[in-house]
């Protein structure tokens, strides 16, 4: 299981993470009016991830719900980010998609926590922890490498659009792993 989660949290950093270095450059050259610019659109961002953990922590549906909450915001945060790719000529409408997809990431981590702190044992909760940024640090390497190549090679925004897809995959096996889960583990049926 931890190698499982920890595979599967790799391969959504690798989705997310070209886009956390290339929306500035993109952003900067459609609304061509200063770098200013991307300082709010950063708070702008910031904001959203915050207002997603805020909304996360008061909508709890309850131990048996988190594994498909998390696959939903998940989905729905590589959804806009590949909608973000289609728009990416309409500054505006590219960056809406983006706070909705930045509430989703705010969301992710709290829901993620609290499935980690309810289902997984003390003494095994900070080797999947560490296992897990690991991971995730290494999958936010390999996106990094391959998602830059693919922007220098088709652009910004149809690198969006494959690491939207990326994210789909990894929302899918969150949604597997879960099912999975409580298979194995009836004391998780309600």
């Amino acid at each position: 299981m931890l190698l499982a989660i920890t595979l599967r949290d790799a391969f959504a950093f690798a989705g997310w993470a070209p886009f956390m270095r290339e929306w500035q450059i993109l952003f900067n050259r459609r609304y061509n009016v200063g770098i200013w610019i991307i300082g709010w659109l950063q708070c702008a961002q910031q904001i959203a991830k915050i207002a997603g953990a805020e909304l996360a922590a008061r909508t709890s549906g309850g131990t048996d719900r988190r594994g498909a909450r998390l696959a939903a915001v998940t989905t729905l945060g590589g959804v806009m980010l590949g909608v973000a790719g289609l728009l990416a000529a309409r500054p505006n409408a590219a960056l809406a998609a983006i706070v909705v997809m930045q509430v989703c990431i705010g969301a992710m981590g709290p829901i993620a926590m609290s499935w980690i702190n309810e289902e997984i044992r003390a003494g095994d909760r900070a080797t999947l922890l560490s296992f897990n940024s690991t991971g995730g640090r290494l999958g936010g390497v390999v996106g990094l490498l391959s998602g830059g190549y693919m922007a220098d090679r088709v652009g910004i925004a149809a690198q969006w659009k494959m690491s939207g897809l990326i994210c789909l995959c990894a929302a899918e096996s969150r949604t597997r792993h879960y099912a999975r889960l409580r298979h194995v583990r009836p004391d998780l049926q309600t």
